[in-house]
């Protein structure tokens, strides 16, 4: 489980944990975490050969640069993490056999749509978008057998992380019409789709929208 300190990583590693195996990596672990790797995915992939050598089944990939507007501002850091780091992970699953999960977006479409599909055309307008979808199509190149997951706004608890529920609530964002979109339990989401999916063996990459 990369990622296994964000939002979405630590829920996961805690839900699934009681039913399988699960190694958290990371690129701060905490010393009294046992079942974790300290390691930093945009290195080379080289530097994720200790991943290669625990020979996981399923990787589930959450690490990425999720806040938009410094993506914006920052292209050299959301490249780095999002794409290239992303491509570290998947050769490093192609090296050990593993299946991916990769967590996308749906900041891959325009939003003028809206209710995607995952038969629909992507089309990003930022660039945190953009890192996005380039890469999901490197994992798709690398990975026949990988599963991709497109997530809208997801809300939960973390301990110190802020997501968009948070930033509601807490009254830390002013909130306009200037747009819809679908927020996303992380629970929900990873109990019916994750369980149901990421852990069987495919023969071809998969796209999922889930909302």
């Amino acid at each position: 489980m990369t990622g296994s300190s964000g939002l979405l990583g630590r829920i996961l590693v805690n839900l699934l944990k009681n039913d399988y195996e699960v190694i958290g990596i990371d690129k701060y672990v905490l010393t009294n975490e046992p079942d974790a790797l300290a390691l930093d995915i945009t290195q080379t992939p080289g530097a994720l050969d200790s991943m290669v050598k625990l020979r996981p089944s399923v990787v589930v990939h959450t690490a990425a640069e999720t806040n938009v507007d410094l993506c914006e501002t920052d292209h050299a850091r959301a490249r780095m993490i999002n794409v290239e780091g992303t491509a570290n992970v998947a050769e490093a699953c192609a090296k050990s056999g593993a299946r991916m999960v990769f967590i996308s977006t749906d900041y891959v479409f325009d939003g003028t749509k809206g209710n995607y599909s995952e038969a629909d055309q992507p089309n990003p307008i930022s660039y945190y978008g953009h890192s996005k979808l380039e890469a999901e199509r490197i994992v798709m190149s690398k990975l026949p057998n990988a599963l991709i997951l497109r997530t809208s706004v997801l809300y939960g608890w973390h301990p110190s992380k802020l997501n968009f529920a948070t930033w509601v609530s807490g009254g830390y964002v002013n909130v306009r019409p200037s747009g819809w979109s679908r927020i996303t339990s992380i629970r929900p989401l990873l109990l019916t789709t994750l369980r149901r999916r990421s852990v069987q063996r495919s023969s071809g990459t998969a796209v999922a929208y889930s909302t």
